[in-house]
């Protein structure tokens, strides 16, 4: 607490750097716990990249079936046509 007016300005910037040393705590904390959370968060990224890999595969397999089903037919009428 300040109580005369020469040590004011002197008071405020004291109280100022505890409130910044504060804040910096508790972003060292938030930084802390975030790290702590990032294991998890890395899991869930990488199911989300094999899921998405895994619809990948699955629509170029059914592409890649289908075109090739439709060559077959392509093949067989152009067969029969001889």
């Amino acid at each position: 607490m300040c109580f005369n007016k020469s040590h004011n300005n002197y008071c405020q910037i004291r109280n100022i750097h505890k409130l910044s040393s504060g804040l910096n705590s508790h972003h060292h904390h938030y930084r802390r716990q975030s790290q702590n959370l990032n294991p998890p968060l890395q899991d869930s990224i990488q199911k989300t990249n094999t899921q998405m890999g895994l619809r990948l595969w699955s629509l170029l397999k059914w592409k890649e079936d289908s075109t090739h089903s439709s060559y077959e037919t392509l093949d067989t009428n152009s067969l029969n046509e001889q």
